[in-house]
């Protein structure tokens, strides 16, 4: 299932509350017009569907162009090409979850992860992986909105634009 939300370019520029003005912060590799490719992994559907809805929320408050892939398994997710996705959601939990994310990880440095699990075992390692967030579930649409914040902001001690 594809969900597509179409909105004009904005400048490369989103803002994000107020009075916060960001770049995006090379998740386009500096192409101006072009939407950010997410995924949201997981195998439950009605959670991929709300995550994707909440995404798609998010997306449309601060008018940022997306395309959302879901992705319904670990084979599935590791089948696409290391660069396809500038942010990836990953609710398969448990350690399959976590070594899905890690792997992740490894093939691709630039991508912004997001694990979703049902407790914060792996908090620390995931900070030592430098994923953007962690999700405990239940899920609600702050922290989602939170995670997507985190995701996009430029990352410390890195200039916009530049890749690792």
């Amino acid at each position: 299932m594809k969900k597509r939300l179409k909105i004009r370019k904005n400048s490369g520029k989103i803002k994000i509350g107020t009075g916060n003005l960001f770049e995006f912060p090379d998740l386009l590799g500096g192409q101006e017009g072009l939407a950010m490719k997410l995924a949201v992994c997981g195998a439950s559907s009605s959670e991929k569907e709300q995550l994707c809805g909440w995404i798609m929320q998010y997306c449309r408050l601060y008018r940022l162009p997306v395309d959302i892939v879901c992705v319904d398994s670990r084979e599935k997710l590791k089948a696409y090409p290391p660069g396809t996705f500038q942010i990836v959601f990953t609710a398969f939990g448990g350690a399959g979850g976590f070594l899905t994310a890690r792997a992740l990880r490894e093939q691709d440095r630039n991508c912004r992860i997001v694990l979703v699990d049902d407790d914060a075992r792996f908090a620390v390692q995931g900070v030592q992986m430098h994923f953007s967030n962690l999700l405990v579930r239940p899920i609600r649409f702050p922290a989602v909105a939170e995670s997507m914040r985190l995701a996009l902001a430029p990352l410390p001690g890195r200039y916009l634009g530049e890749r690792v």
